[in-house]
């Protein structure tokens, strides 16, 4: 059996005395086998132990883990307490996987409304998934007005990561647009994408000096 590295015994130290960040980490070695073998379920207790102490990522991994049945019992309605708590302190990802939930009715009452909110704060942020989420909302009408011009804003910005999925629905809602609108989809695009660009700028700019601060 392989016996863990020294960093992993000391990442275990720390995270026995409550270090927040030590227990992450020790979580996430567990759950990539990174100096100790993959275990699922030792990294579900370390993500659920780091959650409670009220690590954001954490908290966003553990409602994964509930989803998948990862190291531990597929719970829907327990995801989606960690999910809310991840997503209210702004968790793009929490966001994204909270609207999921809302779209199909996983752990939650189905909601387009809520979900449609959700992939707007997420997407807003900069999420590739929620865009693409986003984008679909727009297709199919769902929560929104359907709308083929800003689901080709959405699968546009989602296409910049390289995602084929989203390069295919950026060409199938352009080939759906008239040459005037596709000429507004592309302006509404352009200040769009300026947008989240300087919403993503000032969360880091906040992130850094309240960083400096403490």
């Amino acid at each position: 059996m392989e016996k863990p590295t020294q960093e992993i015994l000391t990442l275990q130290q720390c995270a026995e005395r409550g270090d927040t960040d030590a227990t992450y980490r020790l979580a996430k070695c567990h759950a990539e086998g990174i100096g100790v073998p993959k275990n699922d379920a030792e990294a579900y207790k370390w993500y659920r132990r780091a959650a409670e102490l009220n690590h954001t990522e954490a908290q966003f991994a553990l409602a994964i883990a509930l989803l998948h049945g990862t190291g531990v019992e597929t719970d829907a309605a327990e995801a989606t307490r960690w999910l809310r708590m991840a997503a209210a302190k702004d968790h793009p990802g929490s966001q994204n996987s909270l609207g999921s939930s809302y779209a199909t009715g996983r752990g939650v009452p189905q909601n387009d409304a809520e979900a449609l909110k959700l992939f707007e704060r997420s997407a807003m942020q900069g999420h590739p998934v929620a865009q693409f989420n986003l984008g679909m909302c727009f297709v199919y009408g769902q929560g929104v007005l359907q709308s083929y011009v800003n689901a080709y804003v959405w699968f546009s910005l989602s296409a910049t990561r390289g995602d084929e999925i989203s390069k295919d629905s950026r060409d199938r809602a352009a080939e759906a647009l008239s040459p005037g609108e596709l000429k507004v989809a592309r302006q509404l695009l352009r200040a769009k994408s300026a947008e989240i660009g300087q919403r993503r700028r000032a969360k880091y700019k906040l992130a850094g000096d309240l960083s400096d601060a403490a």
